[in-house]
């Protein structure tokens, strides 16, 4: 599906419109060859690396216009990652949309159409951040596919690395629940290996547990957003600080009496 509001001879939406347009065809070759998934995903994506790179060689203006005609706009914080916003364009796609839901500024009232970015292709901006730092060795997509290939643990490491390389202040705040997340790590005196059915992709959530004798179980895990997970770690903070003046309060009335 197109937009007839979108400029078409505008070269971002020209290079946006053309890759979109390849994704369909990745996909089924993806679930025709499940053996070669992988590759097939990995190849997309250093396609698109290279699109994001010919964006990004046309002019600030000519950018901002056509993400604006999707209906988003470019951060001007000097941290914010340049292939957030293509990333956006490359990944998305218009649908259509019932008259009451809202538009954005740029687009009018009677459009029938609303561009929605794919949010769980979000994480490849910091894919293509990492890539473009190491830009010089890359002279092709088959070097970016063979990259991520010779990579340990593939795509979640490479994403993984540009967040060490780019560390926002929220990550910052919360580097050491971070640690926490991955591997073999203690947890109080305990130590315990990353359960199977935490996802890879995970970054925060919450176990549960069952204790048989004097045995610990972790049954479960449900995922959370890192403002849910920084919201309840501050609550369970206060309740912890409640309960140890409680506990104070008791042990000085005790020695009183």
């Amino acid at each position: 599906m197109s937009n007839s509001n979108v400029t078409t001879t505008n070269p971002v939406n020209k290079l946006a419109l053309s890759f979109r347009s390849t994704i369909t065809s990745y996909v089924d070759t993806q679930r025709e060859f499940e053996v070669q998934g992988h590759r097939v995903v990995y190849q997309m994506i250093a396609e698109a690396f290279m699109v994001a790179q010919n964006i990004r060689k046309e002019t600030l203006d000519i950018q901002t216009k056509a993400f604006a005609e999707h209906g988003f706009t470019v951060s001007k914080s000097k941290t914010a990652n340049p292939y957030g916003p293509i990333v956006k364009l490359l990944f998305g796609e218009w649908k259509t949309v019932s008259g009451s839901q809202k538009f954005t500024s740029e687009q009018p009232a009677g459009q029938k159409t609303l561009f929605e970015p794919n949010r769980s292709a979000e994480k490849y901006a910091c894919v293509f951040r990492y890539f473009d730092k190491r830009k010089d060795q890359f002279r092709s997509v088959a070097d970016i596919v063979k990259h991520i290939e010779d990579t340990k643990g593939a795509l979640r490491t490479i994403e993984d690395q540009d967040r060490k390389d780019h560390p926002s202040a929220k990550s910052k705040a919360t580097a050491a629940t971070d640690d926490l997340a991955w591997g073999k790590r203690t947890i109080g005196s305990v130590e315990i290996d990353r359960p199977d059915f935490v996802p890879q992709d995970a970054d925060y959530g919450v176990l549960w547990f069952v204790k048989k004798d004097e045995e610990i179980c972790l049954m479960g895990f449900k995922s959370m957003t890192a403002d849910a997970f920084e919201a309840s770690a501050k609550a369970r903070g206060k309740l912890m600080r409640s309960a140890a003046i409680q506990q104070l309060d008791e042990e000085v009335t005790e020695l009183a009496a």
